[in-house]
């Protein structure tokens, strides 16, 4: 099944052509996660009041890394969240990322607009708290 939306099929030309660059309309971004919390959301789009334009994204968060894939600017993220792929483009190159210390995005970005925006999401979002696989399901 191919992938929905325009960052799922950017991504699926880039993974399924080994000789494809990555997508040059796309971001991809990390930053610390050290909370416990895990969210996976695919396909949004996140867009501020009274700005005109939005940002189409898809995250993945666990502890203790987040990882956000846009199409838009996504600027006001703040300093914490900076791109990993200044010169790699090519599925095999490595990326890399400095460490702010104690300069963290707020634990719910950006799946949690702030009062001045909103997001729009479809059904492939999760949120989930983990748990020992030793407490009792009953």
């Amino acid at each position: 099944m191919p992938a929905a939306g325009e960052i799922g099929s950017a991504l699926a030309g880039f993974f399924l052509d080994p000789a494809a660059k990555w997508p040059a309309e796309l971001e991809f971004s990390a930053w610390v996660y050290p909370y416990s919390r895990q969210v996976s959301i695919r396909g949004a789009m996140m867009m501020k009041f009274g700005l005109s334009g939005n940002v189409h994204f898809s995250l993945l968060k666990f502890y203790p890394l987040a990882f956000l894939i846009t199409r838009g600017d996504i600027s006001a993220a703040g300093p914490s969240i900076q791109s990993i792929l200044e010169g790699t483009r090519e599925l095999d190159d490595l990326g890399h990322f400095s460490v702010e210390r104690g300069n963290f995005a707020h634990f719910a970005w950006p799946e949690s607009p702030e009062e001045d925006g909103m997001i729009l999401m479809g059904e492939g979002a999760v949120v989930a708290l983990p748990r020992s696989p030793f407490e009792s399901t009953r």
